[in-house]
Formats: structure tokens, sequence, C-alpha cells
């Protein structure tokens, strides 16, 4: 087929064209799966700003609710990672077998609404508690938008839009805080007015475009036919039977898995603190320490966005089916060594470039391996895989890349630049096993790709 699948149901459940979705002519089946794939672009944009928020405001949140830097470090781990993690698995199964629309709109006002309410927390407890709803909610939008982009463009043309969509983790990663130095700078002017600390006012700021996109989403669009692949000769919806499938292609999924865990730990353990390294290190105002992140690295995280999937489509084309995992396991290399030249830079400069090439080299994370699920994956499993991916690079990643940072931070290194020293430490250690270990989910992939056990 060269047309994306149709994707807007009427009410009888038949697959066809409807109603437009913003207003009232017709659209084709291309522009309706385009319009979805634009949606949940938009969604996940929204999310990263609700996730990473709190690295903007650690400093002002430190001192009004009185936690310290590994308090912090566990609201980033703890307090969302895990239950992203945790919560993941069960709720993609959900995903493969419900109604995929509805659960991402439910998922979307409930992180909306604990972003919202975390203004008002006043205490560690009340905070942890609300950053475990905005977990939960987002833990739902990647299982379930990678499998709906999957059931509306054939497996050949899948990635583009799956690189579009997965671009976003690499530019917003970074990008949010451009915009949350803008949602702080509006709470600055306003805080007088408010009568509010400009922290408790930027929380309830970022809140609002969640609660907003939820209720458009599930009025614009409908649930996508779900179509099995060529190659699904068996029914994988149940527990046991996807358990038999990632036990069979463990070469793929265990090694890749593995060796994803520690590069996101590094990942996230630099997105968390390089702000606050800024601040502290450099003397850097908060507003500006966001404006500093997200531009520059907004600038290499498109430039990734533009460069992994090309490369990958360039080289699959001249024969090297395994071209995703190489190009992810080179990509995973420069993000290893521009986190250790960030951590060891005592010249501002030199941490902003690190801040540039970190997200051009870490967007083949969320580029790439959506793409490794979508090659090889029955339609069946999407979710569920997807979820799986992120459970240890939740768990280990959110978890103990903030957290350990944190903790040589205030036990092992002192000073202005003790957050740097611990991130290049983290880089030296974690980064040789992790590669090898990507590397050698190749062979695992080769196999999947072909259609061999």
């Amino acid at each position: 087929m060269d047309n994306p699948r149709a994707f807007l149901l009427s009410d009888s459940g038949e697959t066809g064209l409807a109603a437009n979705p913003v207003g009232g002519v017709a659209l084709s089946p291309a522009l309706q799966a385009w319009y979805m794939v634009f949606s949940l672009t938009l969604i996940y944009c929204v999310s990263f700003l609700d996730r990473n928020i709190l690295s903007l405001l650690a400093v002002p949140i430190a001192g009004a609710l009185g936690i310290s830097k590994t308090q912090l470090g566990l609201l980033y781990g703890l307090g969302f990672g895990v239950l992203y993690a945790l919560v993941g698995l069960p709720l993609a199964h959900w995903i493969d077998r419900g109604q995929r629309v509805w659960i991402v709109v439910i998922g979307v006002t409930l992180w909306s609404l604990c972003t919202f309410a975390s203004a008002f927390a006043t205490s560690f407890g009340q905070l942890a508690i609300l950053r475990s709803g905005v977990a939960i909610g987002e833990a739902v939008l990647s299982p379930a938008a990678v499998s709906l982009i999957a059931d509306l463009f054939d497996r050949e043309r899948r990635t583009l839009p799956t690189s579009i969509y997965s671009a976003v983790g690499t530019v917003m990663g970074y990008g949010s805080y451009f915009f949350a130095g803008g949602a702080l700078d509006l709470a600055t002017h306003l805080s007088t007015q408010m009568a509010m600390a400009p922290w408790r006012l930027t929380l309830i700021i970022v809140g609002l475009p969640g609660l907003l996109l939820a209720p458009l989403l599930r009025l614009t669009v409908r649930e996508p036919e779900r179509k099995p692949e060529a190659f699904e000769t068996r029914n994988y919806a149940g527990v046991g039977q996807a358990v038999a499938y990632v036990v069979a292609n463990f070469r793929l999924y265990g090694f890749m898995l593995f060796g994803m865990a520690g590069i996101t730990a590094l990942i996230y353990g630099f997105v968390t603190w390089v702000p606050t390294l800024l601040i502290q290190g450099f003397g850097v105002a908060a507003a500006q320490a966001g404006y500093i992140v997200g531009s520059v690295a907004t600038v290499g995280g498109v430039c990734g966005a533009v460069f992994w999937p090309t490369a990958t489509r360039f080289w699959m084309r001249r024969g090297r089916a395994d071209a995703v995992i190489i190009l992810l396991t080179v990509g995973c290399s420069l993000l290893s060594l521009s986190i250790l030249l960030g951590g060891l830079a005592r010249r501002e400069v030199w941490l902003i470039l690190s801040c540039g090439l970190t997200p051009f080299a870490g967007s083949c994370l969320s580029l790439l391996a959506p793409l490794v699920v979508q090659f090889v994956a029955p339609s069946q499993l999407r979710g569920r895989l997807i979820a799986l991916y992120l459970l240890p690079t939740s768990l280990i990643g959110m978890v103990m890349g903030p957290l350990l940072i944190a903790l040589m931070s205030e036990s092992v290194f002192f000073g202005p630049f003790a957050l740097g020293s611990a991130m290049a430490t983290l880089a030296i250690t974690v980064a040789p096993l992790s590669l090898w270990s990507i590397f050698t989910a190749r062979h695992g992939f080769l196999s999947a790709y072909h259609g061999k056990k």
C-alpha cells in the first residue's frame, strides 16, 4: 500500500474517510494519519515540559520545602522513574488490547492535573506523591503512540513518522528547558499580582497545556484498526505468548535492554543536573540556564533528529539490515564522550558545547530504539515491547542516573563543580560495558529481522 491506513472510524466501526478532525471537510487517509502523528507529537512535547520542570526549579523548591539534592534526586528517580517503569508493562498490556486513544487521553489528563497540583505541595512527601501521578500518566504515551503509528503506516513507511515522534524525545529532553525558562519568567512577572511564589506559579502554567490537549485529542481522532504484519503466524495476545517471544529473541532484547539501561542512566543524570551545574558552577541565573540549555540543546537535537534516521535509511537501502544497531552503538559512544567532556568542563563554553553535542548523539536513543521494535515485533506486542524497553531504562536510567550523581556530589566530590565530577565518573564507569552490550544485540536483531529463531 502506498497510502497510510485510514484511522477514523465510522459509528459502525468500519474504516474509512471521516470528517476533518479540525473542520468539516473530509480528509484523505494520508492526512488523517499525519494528523494523528502531529497530535501525538505535540502531546509528547508537553510531557517533557511536565517531566523536566523540577530540574529548573530545583534551587527554589529545595529552599522552600527544605529538601536536599539527594531528595531531589529521589523525586526524579523513585518519585518518577520507578513508577514510570513498573506501571508501564501492565498499562501496555491494556494498550495492546484496548482503546489506545482513550488511554492516552486519560494519561495526559492525569499527569497534567498532578503537575498543576504540585504548585500547592508543602512537603517532600506531597511532591513525591504528585510526581508519581505524573509518572503513571506519562507511562501510557509512548507505548500507545508507537502502536498507533504502526497501524497507520506500512512497515516500509514507518521510519519517517516514527522518527518525527521519537525526535521529540531528543529535542524536548533539553528544549523543554527553554520553554520552562519562559514559563518561569512569566511566573516571576505575575508572582506579585498573584501573591504566589514564582516556582509554584510556574508549575500551574506548565500543567495547563495538557488539560487543553487531552479533550482536543478525544474530540478529533478515533481508534485505528489493528492490522497484523504479513510475517505474523501466531497469536501473541496472551502473557505467556509474549514471554515466550521475548525469551526466543533474548539475544536481541536482553543485550539491547541491558546496554540501554546504562546509557540512559548517563543521559538522565546529565539532563537532570546540567541546569543546576550551570547555576552553581558558573553563577548563571535559573531562567537564563533554562534558555541556554534549551536553545543549544534544541539545535543539537534537531540535527540528530535529521541525521540518525537518514543515515539508517541510507545504509539499510544498501543492504545493511543491522544499520540501526550499528548506528545506535556509534551514537551512544559519542554521547558518553560528550557527557565526559561536560562533566570535566571548568569553562562555561565547554559545558555549553556538551549541551549541544549530547542531544545530537543522544537522539539515537529515542529515534532508533523504537525502530528496532517496529522492524521486527509482531503487532500484538508492540506496546508491551516498548514498555519492556522503558522498564530497565526507567528503573536504572531515571532512578540511578540522577540519584548516583547527587550522592557522589554530596559525599565524594565537593565544591561548585561537584556535580560535573560526578557526571564524568559515571560516564567512565558505565559506558564501556553498555556499549559492548548494545553492539552484541546486533546478532539477535539480524535473526529476528530475517524471520529466524
